[in-house]
């Protein structure tokens, strides 16, 4: 059974050009020109394309916690906050009270 990989439009573009790369229909030097990234790079992604297939071409972090996430813990905190202390106020003025008065950057 085949897994199923979802790509964007971007990396549907770059396995169409280095497909054509393995297969020999053009050069490196003119699917770097293509894809509008130097020569090395594409060596670089087109030895990971090799060994990993179209899975190497997606960015790493899709589908998981990005890794200057808040926790849900601080965002509940902050959200209560802000609701008891500072309804109706602007964004900017309540980032700024926060720092101040409650230590929160």
């Amino acid at each position: 059974m085949r897994e199923v990989i979802t790509m964007t439009l971007k990396a549907q573009k770059r396995a169409k050009i280095l497909e054509m790369v393995k297969n020999k229909k053009i050069k490196q030097k003119d699917a770097a020109i293509i894809l509008g990234i130097c020569r090395r790079q594409l060596i670089r992604i087109f030895k990971e394309y090799l060994s990993k297939g179209d899975e190497a071409l997606n960015h790493k972090l899709i589908g998981k916690p990005g890794n200057h996430r808040i926790s849900s813990d601080i965002k509940e905190k902050i959200m209560q906050i802000v609701r008891n202390n500072y309804k109706g106020f602007k964004p900017t003025f309540i980032a700024e009270k926060l720092y101040e008065e409650h230590h929160i950057k």
